[in-house]
């Protein structure tokens, strides 16, 4: 029990106790009387509730606060921006947040480290991709690259994704792809998207090495030629061959002088350009 001995109508500074007052009136009489004084509960964290972010780089996952004890209002400093005395810290991005927390009186301060998860990211996997056919060939409905993708996790909850290729098809196994590197954006139902790519391989153009070329042995003959075997590359397996002439092998004889166009096709119905050859002839003999 707590006394002060003094003769006073108020006393200050004194510490947690039980008090006894005595009251004297002006005729001598007095009474006793008793008087606690308490002190606050201990400051403490008493509840933290968090929000995740809605996607992984959003900025608008929130953290909470409840305190106990000590005296209210209490002061927040933070490591993500100003001292506040709310207990609601909004428009946060994942990550670890630093508080120290003091009450009215200044007491304290507490300290805590709170972690706002991010939700999980959409995972890509590519599968069953096909090169195109023919290369330099990227217009809707003639490209026919494959791939599909394989969405899992994300920060939806019914496992259901949105796809959005470079080529406009909307469906995880795309069949109309260009060669190259082609986009894909897939989206979970919680809003969230991923971006990424896959290579799509495609044939070596159909080209042409110089052809070999005989001119007619005097002006007006027609024992030309013009040879183009083993003087083709790129596109994939067996060519066939469409001169201006008529021919279909890689070799053209008893020509004239004149200009001849070749067109080379593939196995797989893959073009080359028209290659145009001009076969020359000596001057006429005078």
């Amino acid at each position: 029990m707590g006394s002060n001995n003094g003769i006073l109508d108020s006393i200050t500074n004194v510490k947690p106790d039980t008090y006894r007052v005595r009251i004297t009136l002006s005729n001598g009489c007095s009474t006793d009387t008793f008087t606690v004084v308490r002190s606050p509960d201990s400051l403490q964290i008493d509840t933290v509730e968090t929000q995740k972010p809605i996607c992984p780089d959003d900025g608008n996952g929130l953290i909470s606060i409840v305190m106990r004890g000590g005296t209210p209002d209490y002061n927040f400093k933070w490591s993500g921006g100003a001292e506040q005395k709310g207990n609601v810290f909004a428009s946060l991005s994942a990550g670890k947040y630093t508080f120290t927390i003091t009450d009215a009186n200044n007491c304290g301060p507490i300290s805590r480290e709170i972690e706002l998860l991010a939700p999980p990211t959409i995972k890509i996997d590519f599968r069953d991709t096909v090169a195109v056919s023919c290369a330099g060939v990227c217009n809707l409905g003639q490209s026919d690259g494959r791939a599909t993708v394989v969405a899992t996790e994300g920060a939806g909850t019914t496992g259901v994704f949105l796809y959005n290729w470079a080529s406009g098809e909307s469906i995880a196994s795309a069949t109309q792809l260009c060669g190259g590197f082609q986009r894909v954006t897939v989206t979970d139902d919680a809003g969230c998207s991923v971006t990424d790519s896959v290579r799509i391989g495609e044939p070596e153009p159909i080209s042409f090495l110089t052809p070999i070329i005989n001119e007619p042995a005097c002006n007006g003959d027609t024992d030309g030629s013009i040879s183009i075997a083993q003087r083709v590359e790129g596109g994939t397996g067996v060519y066939t061959y469409t001169w201006s002439n008529g021919a279909s092998t890689p070799q053209i004889e008893n020509i004239t002088a004149g200009v001849y166009s070749v067109v080379v096709t593939d196995e797989k119905n893959c073009t080359s350009l028209p290659l145009a050859i001009e076969v020359e002839e000596p001057e006429p003999f005078v």
